[in-house]
């Protein structure tokens, strides 16, 4: 057993580092995210539907005094959300890691959000995104809400 593991971390050392994204498929691959929250600041539904995969799906883990609370919303019930009357949304993500092979790709990222200009929470972005037709399509987003977690 211990010479199996002490195999696969040997191979996992010897595996070559994954190489950095082009640059220009990382700046595309932001730019859908960054239109993804343009959608969310203009509440524009038709423009967050169309950088979305109509499949698309956003969970939410929100940190509650008992632990984590799962919310998921569709795509639908995300352009329901964000086009609701009141102060302009804002979102910023912060030093994102970048993932890409092929037609996929993740970004990580830390992030804050604010209400108008008062800052409601921050924490952790991931998006999911999807090469098709020679566009970056968001297919997943998830993210935390942590309240209390802003620096």
């Amino acid at each position: 057993m211990h010479q199996r593991i002490l195999a696969t971390g040997l191979l996992l050392l010897a595996a070559p580092a994954a190489a950095a994204p082009d640059p220009a498929e990382r700046t595309a691959v932001l730019a859908a995210v960054q239109s993804l929250f343009g959608a969310i600041h203009s509440a524009d539904r038709a423009a967050l539907e169309d950088i979305m995969l109509p499949e698309a799906n956003a969970n939410v883990m929100l940190a509650t005094e008992d632990g984590w609370r799962l919310q998921s919303r569709s795509r639908t019930g995300l352009g329901d959300m964000i086009s609701k009357p009141g102060p302009p949304l804002r979102e910023q993500i912060y030093n994102p890691t970048v993932l890409i092979e092929g037609p996929l790709a993740v970004v990580w990222a830390k992030y804050s959000f604010a209400v108008g200009d008062k800052l409601s929470h921050c924490g952790i972005d991931v998006f999911d995104l999807v090469k098709t037709n020679g566009t970056w399509k968001i297919g997943n987003a998830m993210w935390t809400i942590e309240p209390d977690g802003c620096a």
